[in-house]
């Protein structure tokens, strides 16, 4: 799976961070757009709504 990029709010506007660093943080409401098999989207998805 490929992190294309995540959207983060940032001083009262949404901007995209394309190729993350891998130490990048994930805050509650980021959206994180990827490219991946069907499977491994399902099992991000399952992880992400724990």
């Amino acid at each position: 799976m490929i992190v294309i990029a995540v959207r983060k709010q940032i001083d009262q506007k949404r901007e995209l961070v394309f190729n993350p660093a891998a130490d990048t943080r994930l805050d509650v409401g980021d959206e994180v757009i990827v490219l991946g098999k069907p499977d491994q989207v399902a099992r991000l998805r399952t992880y992400a709504q724990a």
